[in-house]
C-alpha cells in the first residue's frame, strides 16, 4: 500500500513530463512549419521579382532595336499624331506603380500613346508584351529633359520598361496587390550626326577634285545643296571645289540654290545639336575605336585599306584608302570615306543617298583637317535621297548613355 502511494506522484510526473515533451516537440514542429512557409513566401516574391527585372530588361532590348526604325518625333506623339503634355505625374511611365501592382494586364488598357511603341501610325504593343511566362513587358519613350517634351532635336531620348510577373502566392494583409513590378530607365543616343543634308558633304582643309565629261551629276534635289562644305582651316575648300569645273561640268553640280549648288554649312553644323559632335575629338576617338565591331555586329561594309566597290550594295560603306565605284555598282545609303586617299566614280556608278567626304585627325581635343580628294567621270553620280540615308542610319545602333532601377519613392 505504501509502495502504491509513492508510485502516483512519480506517475504525475511522468505524465507531465509526457505532456511537457509532447508539447514542445508539437510546438518546435510547428515552428519550423511556419518558418518554411515564411521561406516558401519570400522565395516565391523573390522568384517574381527576379521575374519582373528580367521582364523590365527585355522591354530596353526591345526598345533599343525598335530606335533606329522610326522617326524619334512621331514616336513621343503617339500613333495618334498628337503629344497629350506632361501634366501626369508618372508621364514618363509606361503606367503608374501602383496600378501596375493591382491591375490584371489582360483588361488594362493604356489611357494615352504618347511615347509607346509604334511605326507608321500602328501600335506594336498596344497592351504589352505577353511573355510565355504570365508576365508583361509595357516601354514608353520620352524625350530628355533638356529638350522640350514633343520635340527631339539631339538624338536622345529616355526609354522607361516596366516588368509586371503575377505573385503567385499574394499577401492576405495586401489582398489589393496581385503583381511584382520592376521599373528601368535608359537613356540612349540614336545616332545623327551622320543624317546628310545633300549629296557630298566635304569635310576637311583642301582638296584635289577632278572632273571628266560632262555627264556626271551630283545632284541635291529641289531642297537641298548639291554640296555641303565643312572647312576646319579656311576659304581654300570651297575655292579648290570649283576651280577645275568648266561652265557646261557646272550645271552638273546641281540642287537648291544657282550651279553649281554648294553652301558652306561649318557654322548651322556647329550649332546645330544633331552635328555639332562631328567637330568634337570624343566623338571620333569613340567611332575609331568602335568601328570595327560595329562593322561585325551591324553589317556595316567596313573596307579600312579600300579597294574597288562592285554590285548592289545597301546600308552604310566605311572606307578609308582608295576606293574605286565603276562599272553598274548602287550604293543605296550612305558612303563615309574617313581619308588615307580617295574616291573614283566612273562608268554609271551610282549612289543613291548620300557621300561623306573627309581627312580628319585628332590631337588632343583638337581636330585637324586634311586633303580630299574626288574623281568623278563619265555617267557616276551622287543623287541625295533622304529615305536611303535614314535606310543607312538604321545600321547604327543606339549608344546607351545611362541607367538606372526606379523605385516609387523616387521624383518620377
Amino acid at each position: 500500500m505504501d509502495e502504491l502511494r509513492r508510485s502516483e506522484p512519480e506517475a504525475g510526473l511522468a505524465l507531465l513530463a509526457a505532456l511537457l515533451t509532447t508539447a514542445l516537440v508539437a510546438t518546435l514542429v510547428w515552428a519550423l512549419s511556419v518558418q518554411n512557409l515564411i521561406q516558401w513566401r519570400l522565395l516565391q516574391g523573390v522568384e517574381a521579382q527576379l521575374y519582373s527585372r528580367i521582364l523590365a530588361q527585355n522591354g530596353i532590348e526591345f526598345a533599343r532595336g525598335l530606335l533606329p526604325l522610326v522617326d524619334v518625333d512621331e514616336l513621343l506623339s503617339g500613333a495618334d499624331g498628337s503629344f497629350s503634355g506632361t501634366d501626369l505625374a508618372e508621364w514618363r511611365n509606361p503606367l503608374p506603380f501602383s496600378q501596375a501592382r493591382r491591375m490584371d494586364p489582360e483588361s488594362w488598357t493604356p489611357g494615352r500613346d504618347d511615347g509607346l511603341p509604334s511605326r507608321g501610325g500602328d501600335q506594336l504593343l498596344p497592351n504589352g508584351y505577353p511573355d510565355p511566362g504570365g508576365g508583361r513587358f509595357y516601354v514608353r519613350f520620352s524625350n530628355n529633359p533638356e529638350e522640350p517634351a514633343h520635340q527631339d532635336r539631339d538624338g536622345v531620348v529616355l526609354v522607361r520598361s516596366m516588368g509586371v510577373a503575377p505573385l503567385k502566392l499574394r499577401n492576405p494583409f495586401l489582398a489589393s496587390t496581385r503583381n511584382n513590378v520592376t521599373l528601368i530607365e535608359s537613356r540612349l543616343l540614336q545616332e545623327t550626326a551622320f543624317r546628310l543634308r545633300s549629296a557630298l558633304t566635304l569635310a576637311g582643309d583642301d582638296g584635289n577634285f577632278q572632273w571628266a565629261g560632262s555627264q556626271f551629276l551630283l545632284d541635291g534635289g529641289h531642297r537641298e545643296p548639291a554640296v555641303r562644305l565643312l572647312s576646319l582651316g579656311g576659304d581654300g575648300l570651297g575655292t579648290e571645289f570649283l576651280q577645275n569645273l568648266s561652265p557646261a561640268q557646272a550645271g552638273r553640280v546641281r540642287g537648291a540654290g544657282p550651279e553649281p549648288s554648294l553652301t558652306d554649312s561649318t557654322a548651322a553644323y556647329r550649332d546645330d545639336p544633331r552635328h555639332r559632335s562631328l567637330f568634337q575629338a570624343v566623338f571620333w576617338r569613340h567611332f575609331q575605336d568602335h568601328l570595327p565591331a560595329l562593322s561585325a555586329d551591324t553589317g556595316i561594309v567596313h573596307l579600312p585599306e579600300g579597294g574597288t566597290l562592285s554590285g548592289s550594295v545597301s546600308g552604310v560603306v566605311i572606307a578609308r584608302g582608295n576606293l574605286i565605284l565603276q562599272g553598274d555598282v548602287q550604293l543605296r545609303g550612305i558612303l563615309l570615306h574617313l581619308g588615307g586617299g580617295g574616291v573614283i566614280l566612273k562608268d554609271r556608278a551610282q549612289i543613291v543617298g548620300g557621300l561623306w567626304l573627309s581627312n580628319l585627325s585628332v590631337d588632343g581635343e583638337t581636330i585637324r583637317g586634311g586633303s580630299l580628294s574626288l574623281h568623278l567621270s563619265d555617267m557616276a553620280s551622287v543623287r541625295y535621297d533622304a529615305d536611303a540615308i535614314r535606310l543607312g542610319l538604321r545600321s547604327f545602333p543606339p549608344t546607351q548613355l545611362g541607367w538606372r532601377l526606379l523605385f516609387p519613392e523616387m521624383k518620377l
